[in-house]
């Protein structure tokens, strides 16, 4: 709600309020020749301004909502606590006769600075924030401004709850150590004084219409002048002093000014214990179950019920201590016991011991104790502890209602017309619950201040004890609580109280469900009036998969430019075969893109985040912080940046993790293992060296070779010194095209994936089929016995996108011809192979590379007599002979030798006998240990241009130019 920051002289309209306009007395009404009827005004600065110049001399001291009419439903009021201290005496003339009844200005002076005194002692209240007025009669117009109280802007029953408030300002017996050196002695004695014991007149406090209150700066009948006063002023003078300054008109300096004023906590706080009594009227609500409940279950209380002539003097003072705190009824209630004693009954001495007992805190059980012989059978401290417990359960879902204002409660559910703001927009949709029936919580839908709705999972265990947990779940997602701790408790009363019908599913990740044709994130919710919500256990980043832009429009200004670029094509088709995974039992693998800076590498990147809606993830991050990313792209595609920003002895284990589809696992505080995180999915790299040659710049987890099965390095060489494009639209730089598209995928993002889904859903067989049979004319295409088994699973890869891409051709999303997507694959393939050496198992590739290092290197310098390795001429050629003990030792494994060596002698590099066979042995050592090995041609390192050119990678042939250098350069 608005806070009460506009008075009856508030600065423009709110909501067109009105105040009503007439004269407090027919004395002033017929001095202005007016009659005392009251007429309505805009509840503005310019509408009293209006009301003066018609002549009017006081106003209503509340605004309302509209008009106040009989049998029609009661206008929300608002306004400060203006409190009028009238106080007479009798006026007497120079002879000593009665001139009847006068104002006495002394002793509502008294009263005013009792009251100031008060406010600023119990309440922290800086007096100076009080607004007074001399009102040129009998006393002081004093006004606690809204601001101070800090609580809602209106409220139907807002007299009645001041009057409440005011009340228990007033309980001396309460805090009687704040009033000493406060009150007069005369009135010390009391435990509670009333507003008269302070001149203050209880009219300020009517229901209806209210009172009106005389306006300052108008001339009274008798001549004077309401006029403001300074705090100062009503401290220092007498009573002369201002009989004096009524006598003409005066303004003080910041007259009227609320700036600076803020809210006492104190002073809230007892408004909205006065709020939530005055908000019972009668105590209507259930009222009959709750006293039953204590004539039932307090023995003391059905004793003074059935034996009315037995209850003595003090046992009825505890009795009416009792029921002093149980409402109107329960008032009710000790007059009918007292009643059946006729002889002893009085009904004014009944109410003088009711509101005597008031003022006392409830009884314990102990002090009934003291007059009557209790069992303690009820099981609790307090007689009121019962009356409590029943209320507590009688509060029930239909007290409760999400209205436009936000959530509100009925004291009385049979009376709607009369409800408390509990807080914003709130409403709970479901109760959830994993798929193994356990983690239940409930769904709650929450309105933020800016009008968006968010959906908030609060488990059960967060309403128990003192529901901090959930508060702040739903205060984060923008939930706004009406201040003060009454509030507080009927939302968390409303949340364990309202039982939905329908039941959510907790799904722990992003993707397909199980056993349901449902797609988490977009499924979130009720989907076409299901009767199952999906609800996710993590919260889900608003733009992990945003849609902009239609399906035709991401055609148009991105799809299309993929066309006769292999390498995009490749990224696009990748990033919307994250869904079928599951489906085509196919395993999660990845795509890195590496080159030069400034070869489109990053853009490759944003036109796969833009089939999907996803956003660039970075590298810069560890395994474990990767492990809920990738749950949240399971079953869809993960984009990561720039693979030198991870630390390289992490990348050699990011990337098994990734593909591999499953994180650490881990035990709770009381051993018990949690969840493991699992997905499936396909991941997009860059980056300007391959993930094995990041994960060797490392110094604990080197590359392996199955770091290339499962995440296939391609170079950002489109083939037409473009960069990662091959073809570039005419008249249009590479640069320009890259821009372009990394403007527009920003623009148009995530229907391609939107439609691949919903085409899933429609018919997923179908297109599962269809896939295979495309895999298989991929695959048909391959001399598969020529590939060794880790290029076989490679193939399998792109068999996969090439299928998933003539599948989204001919559903029309994705605008390539047919044919376009498998010839883009087979390209993609062939050059992964040509930088891969062919067919050649990885594990002997990556061997063959790091002794050919070594030996172009003379072996780190440690080729002399005392080491394995040494320079020998075998048929006049210089060579290194490396033994086979060191080969296996250092190089590679036992079971790998022969192939090793068979792959260097592919390459041309080793001495041959004339038979052609590797010669294994030379004259190294006695006749007895002659170590067996092979032996590399050291110019054959450099100057064999059939075997480079045929067999080395694409880097190699990069670097072929440099062949003519001296050993020491190279």
């Amino acid at each position: 709600m608005e806070s009460l920051n506009c008075s009856s002289t508030t600065t423009g309209q709110k909501e067109n309020r009105i105040v009503y306009a007439g004269h407090a007395d027919q004395e002033h009404a017929d001095f202005a020749e007016m009659s005392r009827q009251w007429r309505e005004y805009p509840a503005s600065e310019e509408g009293i301004r209006e009301a003066a110049r018609d002549g009017y001399t006081a106003v209503s001291i509340y605004e309302f909502s509209h008009p106040v009419e009989k049998g029609k439903p009661q206008p929300m009021r608002y306004g400060d606590m203006v409190l009028d201290f009238d106080a007479k005496k009798e006026g007497l003339d120079n002879n000593g006769n009665s001139l009847g009844k006068v104002g006495d200005i002394g002793k509502a002076l008294e009263a005013v600075r009792i009251f100031s005194k008060l406010l600023n002692k119990k309440y922290s209240v800086d007096p100076n924030h009080l607004q007074y007025f001399a009102s040129g009669g009998k006393g002081f117009h004093v006004v606690i401004p809204r601001e101070l109280i800090g609580s809602e802007a209106g409220d139907i029953e807002l007299p009645a709850t001041y009057r409440h408030m005011l009340q228990a300002m007033l309980n001396i017996g309460a805090n009687r150590e704040l009033w000493d050196g406060i009150v007069l002695d005369a009135l010390k004695d009391s435990r509670k004084l009333t507003p008269e014991d302070l001149c203050i007149d209880p009219n300020g406090f009517k229901g209806g219409k209210g009172q009106l209150i005389r306006l300052p700066h108008i001339q009274r009948a008798d001549g004077n002048y309401k006029v403001p006063v300074t705090y100062d002023e009503i401290m220092h003078n007498g009573a002369s002093f201002f009989e004096d300054v009524v006598r003409s008109d005066r303004h003080i300096e910041g007259e009227g000014i609320r700036e600076g004023i803020t809210c006492a906590p104190l002073l809230e706080e007892a408004y909205l214990q006065a709020k939530k009594f005055a908000c019972l009227p009668a105590d209507r609500r259930n009222a009959s179950s709750q006293i039953a409940s204590i004539e039932t279950e307090c023995e003391f209380v059905t004793f003074c019920a059935q034996h009315a002539s037995e209850v003595t003097e003090p046992q009825w003072f505890v009795l009416a201590k009792i029921m002093a705190h149980c409402g109107a009824l329960g008032q009710k209630l000790f007059h009918m016991y007292s009643q059946l004693d006729p002889h002893r009954y009085n009904e004014e001495e009944a109410r003088r011991k009711l509101r005597n007992a008031y003022s006392y805190p409830p009884v314990t059980c102990k002090e009934v104790q003291n007059v009557f012989p209790c069992s303690g059978g009820c099981r609790v401290k307090c007689p009121m502890d019962i009356y409590r417990r029943k209320l507590a359960t009688t509060i029930e879902e239909g007290a409760f209602a999400v209205l436009d204002e936000g959530l509100v409660f009925y004291p009385d559910v049979t009376d709607k017309t009369i409800f408390e703001l509990v807080s914003s927009h709130v409403d709970v949709k479901a109760s959830a619950r994993d798929a193994e029936s356990c983690g239940w919580s409930k769904i709650v839908e929450v309105r933020d201040p800016d009008g968006v709705l968010h959906q908030c999972r609060v488990p059960f265990t967060s309403l128990n004890g003192s529901g901090d947990e959930a508060l702040v779940l739903l205060s984060e997602a923008g939930l706004q609580l009406e201040p003060g701790r009454q509030a507080r408790q009927r939302l968390l009363q409303y949340l364990n109280k309202v039982e939905p019908k329908q039941r959510a599913l907790i799904v722990e990740k992003n993707g397909w469900v199980e056993k349901a044709n449902k797609f988490v994130p977009f499924d979130l919710g009720e989907i076409d009036g299901c009767s199952e919500y999906l609800c996710s256990r993590l919260p889900v980043a608003s733009k992990l998969f945003e849609q902009k832009g239609t399906l035709e429009e991401w055609k148009k200004h991105v799809g299309v430019y993929c066309k006769g670029n292999p390498l995009l094509q490749l990224v696009t088709v990748a990033a919307l075969s994250g869904p079928l995974l599951a489906f085509m039992g196919h395993s999660g693998f990845g795509i890195h893109i590496f080159g030069n800076s400034s070869s489109g590498k990053t853009t490759s990147l944003h036109i796969a985040g833009s089939a999907t809606g996803g956003e660039l993830k970075s590298w810069r991050t560890t395994d474990n912080g990767l492990e809920g990313i990738a749950e949240q792209h399971n079953d869809n595609c993960l984009l990561l940046d720039e693979i030198s920003q991870c630390d390289p002895d992490v990348v050699a284990q990011v990337a098994y993790m990734l593909a591999n589809g499953q994180g650490k696992s881990r035990s709770s505080k009381t051993g018990v293992s949690r969840r493991v995180p699992t997905w499936n999915l396909i991941f997009l790299s860059s980056g300007e060296v391959s993930i094995s040659d990041r994960a060797d710049q490392g110094y604990r987890n080197k590359a392996m070779a199955g770091h290339e099965v499962r995440v296939i390095s391609l170079l950002a060489d489109g083939g037409c010194n473009c960069g990662i494009f091959s073809t570039v639209p005419e008249g249009m730089s590479a640069g320009g095209l890259s821009d372009m598209l990394v403007q527009n995928s920003n623009q148009y993002r995530g229907a391609p994936l939107r439609a691949m889904i919903q085409h899933l859903k429609d018919d997923r067989d179908k297109i599962c089929d269809e896939i295979y049979r495309h895999m298989e004319q991929f695959l048909d295409g391959l001399d598969r016995t020529a590939l060794s088994s880790q290029a076989k699973r490679v193939a399998d890869h792109f068999a996969l996108l090439a299928g998933v891409g003539e599948v989204t051709i001919d559903l029309g999303i994705l605008p390539w011809s047919t044919g376009e997507a498998m010839a883009a694959m087979k390209s993609c393939f062939e050059w992964w192979r040509r930088d891969k050496n062919g067919a050649v198992d990885f594990e002997i590739e990556k061997a063959s590379e790091k002794l050919l290092s070594l030996a172009r290197n003379g072996f780190y310098g440690k080729c002399d007599d005392d080491y394995p390795i040494k320079k020998i001429t075998s048929d006049g050629k210089d060579c290194f002979f490396i033994p086979r003990s060191y080969a296996v030792r250092e190089i590679c494994k036992e079971y790998q030798y022969k192939s090793f060596v068979a792959n260097l002698k592919e390459k041309g590099l080793l001495a041959l006998t004339k038979d052609g066979e590797i010669r294994e042995q030379f004259w190294q050592g006695d006749n007895s240990n002659r170590p067996r090995g092979f032996a590399i041609i050291r110019k054959n390192l450099y100057d064999d241009p059939d075997t480079t050119e045929v067999h080395q990678s694409l880097g190699k042939k990069i670097d072929y130019a440099d062949k003519d250098m001296d050993d020491n350069i190279f």
